[in-house]
């Protein structure tokens, strides 16, 4: 019984303005609350007709006071519950106006004042200004029309006190009764929007700190389990649950805070699907109350009364579902939704977070994983250039009998001298032996060595005597690291020319002496011709040639 009229005294519609909601809540029970005072009154006229008839003979006020206000509640009843707010408050106090005001003129007893505060009361609560003074116009117009009709009537009226008193406590007794509920109804109306909106604040402080519980490590499941913790924890719904996808695609797991991290497979009934494939759809807020009529309300799980499911999203595809619960009698509010939809905004921009970071981390392996391998071919190739370059200069200087050769260039306009790997100075071997710039205080000067590298590889070195006075700056350093480097390359470069031509001189040689071979008729004119070829290009000064016996017939006659 109680929550059947609970039911009926709540405002279905949400209104955007939580003001205007609260007004609509008020308006709803005024209305609800004149429906019962003037069916009680009637029962009770009714009950006094049947025993005292005399005692309201002739009064006419009960048709216009009672059935009047009957027919406007409900219709401002119906007019609230589907969204027209400023139609049934017009409504409302035209209606009362329209009732009062003409008894005001026409009715000669004196308790008809009692009713004229109810249309002011209304006005005062529900208009603004404009229609506040619209209505002291038209009451002030209803008691000059009352004075007009009254003073032209000069006859004496009979007062018994026995039989008025009765019709007289009615009407005193709904008047107050009505304005007192009027006043109850509005009474603390800014403390609670205050209320409600500093508790809307709240919530919205606290869903702006969602990211900042997630921890360094972010997954899927520690934001999932993060949104639930705020939805009941910290938003205060009794029921809060995640419908995450199975392997068809289904949205049959459900997570939840007494499940743990790992969701569990449900089977959903129609009213779920209804739900869940309609918020899929629109991407919308979807709510269910359980004065819905339809089967959407066996969604709700007792004792819950609505609920409100929302999609999060993860790069504009639907990854899962919120669904909240309250027992609560009130309905969703405007601001509410915002806040829970904000919540789920705030969920799906960190899964793209998350998905994004992995994406990035999976490049980055793949990324390593090529950079490795071309160091590690880089290396190899690195590796054998260093190899053959140190097979080249070992071959140029065993060429040249020698393990080092050098030159120096003594004074200004001096030639270039010679000098043996035995004759290397010790600033020389020193910079040979570390592979670093070397600096030497001898005597007035100062020796700087510098050595000269290729892909890793020392070739050598060169030193130059630079006066004390002047001293070596990093930049100078530098230069000569530059110029020891650009001397490294020409001297590779070099090598290179010199055994590229060497080689071009032994294939031509070979191809000279190829064709002075193939120019030979006979066998013994070949070997003659090898020896003195071979002796001649060689330097030898004997030369033998020898043929093994069956290389003369084929392998068929060696018989």
């Amino acid at each position: 019984m109680i929550a059947a009229i609970n039911r009926y005294l709540n405002v279905r519609y949400r209104y955007e303005n939580p003001i205007v909601q609260q007004r609509a809540v008020n308006l709803l029970r005024m209305s609800a609350a004149l429906i019962f005072v003037d069916g009680l009154y009637i029962i009770i006229v009714l009950l006094l007709a049947l025993f005292n008839r005399q005692a309201l003979a002739g009064q006419t006020i009960v048709d216009p006071l009672n059935v009047g206000i009957v027919v406007l509640s409900v219709v401002v009843y119906l007019l609230i519950q589907r969204g027209r707010l400023q139609s049934a408050i017009h409504l409302f106090v035209t209606s009362l106006a329209l009732v009062i005001v003409p008894a005001l003129a026409t009715i000669p007893s004196a308790v008809i004042y009692v009713t004229t505060p109810i249309v002011m009361l209304a006005a005062g609560l529900l208009l603004g200004r404009r229609g506040f003074v619209a209505t002291l116009v038209v009451i002030t117009i209803g008691l000059l029309v009352r004075y007009a009709n009254l003073s032209q009537v000069t006859d004496a009226q009979r007062y018994i006190p026995a039989q008025e008193i009765s019709y007289e406590l009615l009407i005193v007794g709904m008047s107050y009764t009505i304005m007192n509920l009027f006043v109850f109804s509005f009474s603390g109306v800014a403390e609670r929007v205050a209320a409600e909106a500093s508790r809307e604040v709240e919530q919205l402080n606290t869903v702006s700190h969602f990211a900042s519980g997630l921890g360094a490590v972010l997954t899927d499941t520690a934001i999932y389990t993060r949104l639930l913790e705020i939805t009941q924890n910290n938003l205060g719904y009794e029921v809060a649950q995640i419908y995450l996808p199975d392997e068809s695609g289904s949205f049959a797991r459900q997570l939840r805070l007494s499940f743990g991290a790992a969701p569990r497979k449900v089977v959903l009934t129609e009213s779920d699907l209804s739900v869940l494939t309609e918020a899929i759809r629109t991407r919308q807020p979807v709510v269910v109350n359980s004065s819905d009529t339809s089967f959407r309300a066996l969604h709700l799980i007792p004792p819950a009364r609505q609920s409100c499911t929302l999609v999060i999203i993860e790069q504009d595809t639907v990854v899962a579902l919120l669904d909240i619960q309250t027992s609560r009698p009130r309905p969703f509010s405007r601001n509410e939704l915002l806040v829970l939809r904000s919540l789920v905004d705030q969920a799906s921009r960190e899964l793209d977070y998350s998905s994004t970071i992995r994406d990035l981390q999976t490049t980055v392996r793949d990324q390593d994983g090529v950079i490795n391998r071309f160091t590690r071919q880089l290396n190899e190739i690195q590796g054998r250039g260093r190899q053959a370059s140190m097979s080249g200069w070992d071959t140029l200087f065993n060429a040249r009998m020698t393990e080092a050769f050098g030159f120096d260039l003594v004074g200004e306009g001096g030639k270039l001298t010679p000098i043996r790997s035995d004759a290397l100075p010790d600033a020389i071997r020193e910079t040979l032996l570390r592979g670093d710039v070397h600096i030497q205080q001898t005597g007035g000067d100062q020796v700087v060595t510098v050595p000269i590298v290729f892909r890793d590889v020392v070739l050598g070195a060169m030193s130059f005597n630079v006066p004390r006075e002047r001293p070596v700056t990093d930049r100078q350093i530098e230069l000569i690291r530059t110029v020891a480097d650009r001397l490294s390359v020409a001297l590779e470069n070099n090598r290179l020319l010199e055994q590229t031509q060497a080689q071009a001189r032994r294939e031509r040689q070979a191809s000279e002496i190829g064709s002075v071979l193939l120019s030979a008729t006979n066998v013994e004119s070949v070997l003659s011709l090898a020896a003195d070829n071979f002796h001649e290009a060689l330097g030898a000064i004997h030369t033998r040639v020898y043929l093994q016996p069956g290389t003369l017939i084929k392998s068929g006659d060696a018989n």
